[in-house]
């Protein structure tokens, strides 16, 4: 219990700094009118500055919820920064999972996410994309990845997903994803 909650109490701790280094890049992000092509250049490489803070700061509230419900996180990156922003397990014993939830984490100043769409047709977090992910997992020379890989294909069932959008105040919701029933999954 008391590995739990300075688990929780380092996530919060984190959380603050992530919040106080939003600010400090915020406060140095200029609103680029320069429309020359270094000035483009400019406030690309401010765009992705702050994009690149909030990935981190979407994934670590995500996961301090997930954390203080119970669950475990597991490898789940694919290189490149593919693959889920988060696989949670809550174990019903040792080596027997109860539930898996894989997450996507979004940012939206309305509070409203959308999942990418695919260049193959579908979108993120669709049945296919997330088998397809499952067994790329398995495939990279990576033990961590492989077995969460493993454990996701041999419990099929069991998975659900879900989106945690963040808003432009740092609130996050969860939703279940809105996609056509996938017998293959648990939903």
């Amino acid at each position: 219990r008391s590995k739990t909650f300075n688990t929780i109490k380092n996530l919060h701790h984190c959380l603050e700094d992530l919040n106080c280094d939003r600010k400090r890049v915020l406060g140095r992000i200029e609103v680029c009118t320069n429309t020359t092509q270094d000035g483009r250049a400019e406030a690309l490489k401010h765009y992705k500055k702050q994009k690149k803070f909030y990935d981190a700061q979407k994934e670590a509230v995500g996961e301090a919820t997930m954390l203080r419900a119970g669950y475990v996180k597991l490898e789940s990156k694919l290189p490149g920064n593919k693959g889920f922003d988060g696989v949670y397990v809550k174990w019903e014993k040792p080596g027997v999972p109860a539930d898996i939830i894989i997450v996507e984490s979004k940012y939206a100043t309305s509070g409203e996410a959308r999942m990418a769409e695919l260049s193959g047709g579908g979108k993120q977090m669709d049945q296919q994309w997330v088998l397809d992910k499952i067994d790329a997992m398995q495939k990279i020379d990576n033990p961590a990845l492989k077995a969460a890989g493993k454990l996701l294909e041999d419990n099929l069932s069991l998975i659900r997903r879900r989106v945690n959008v963040i808003d432009a105040k740092g609130h996050n919701s969860w939703t279940k994803v809105d996609l056509p029933h996938a017998p293959q999954l648990g939903e």
